[in-house]
């Protein structure tokens, strides 16, 4: 039986396929054409910008990544991970909302944050955290926390990142409430690549992990569309 048929046969409905899709809202600024800035102080939904073939890096590109409707679908192999970056270049103060769900309960959902000069990725499962601080876990480096996430269940999680000189901030907030807050210097962060590390990117471990929103909204600094 297919991985695809998995997804089906767990209950992934079309209502929740519409709340994943709902942050996706009308508020959102239109796709940027290459090379051109975001703006500033508005949400621009970038899942739209995101082309599985091209922004997958993997060896077998786009084929884990699929749209269904508004929404990207990662299919990765069991205990396997697939990776996905947006093509927009991230340099300042951001805010960024995803809206998720995932099949299995047990897998793992990241988010990749450029974060100035560095970059980190958001782990989000039962053991939840910044994956890789001073080479350190969640656990090790005092952002972790233990969450419960329901297959097939959607979620949001609001990321807000603010830079000071070599310093930064990261606040999470999952479903409104307060996830996690680090501040530190950024070159303490460790990227999971230098290539992309100005790039948000998505993630998917031993789960069939459904997107129907990926927004950022630039507070300061510049935010460029590499793609149309």
């Amino acid at each position: 039986m297919s991985r695809f048929r998995v997804l089906l046969l767990a209950g992934l409905t079309a209502s929740a396929l519409a709340l994943c899709a709902s942050a996706g809202s009308s508020s959102a600024s239109a796709v940027a054409a290459e090379g051109k800035k975001l703006p500033n102080g508005k949400w621009v939904d970038i899942l739209k910008m995101i082309d599985p073939a091209k922004d997958c890096i993997d060896k077998n590109s786009g084929a884990l990544w699929k749209r269904r409707g508004n929404t990207l679908i990662a299919t990765p192999a069991q205990r396997g991970r697939t990776n996905l970056f947006a093509p927009v270049s991230a340099s300042g103060n951001y805010d960024l909302q995803v809206k998720f769900l995932g099949t299995n309960q047990d897998g793992y959902v990241y988010l990749y944050l450029p974060v100035g000069t560095s970059a980190v990725s958001l782990q989000l499962a039962g053991q939840s955290g910044l994956a890789d601080i001073e080479h350190r876990g969640p656990y090790s480096n005092g952002t972790g926390t233990t969450v419960t996430f329901q297959a097939n269940r959607a979620y949001t999680v609001d990321v807000k990142v603010v830079l000071d000189k070599d310093d930064a901030a990261i606040a999470v907030n999952l479903d409104g409430k307060p996830l996690l807050h680090w501040n530190g210097a950024q070159k303490d962060l460790s990227s999971y690549t230098t290539k992309h590390k100005d790039r948000i990117g998505l993630a998917a471990y031993d789960t069939i992990a459904t997107f129907g929103a990926v927004r950022l909204r630039m507070q300061s600094g510049t935010a460029t569309a590499l793609r149309p």
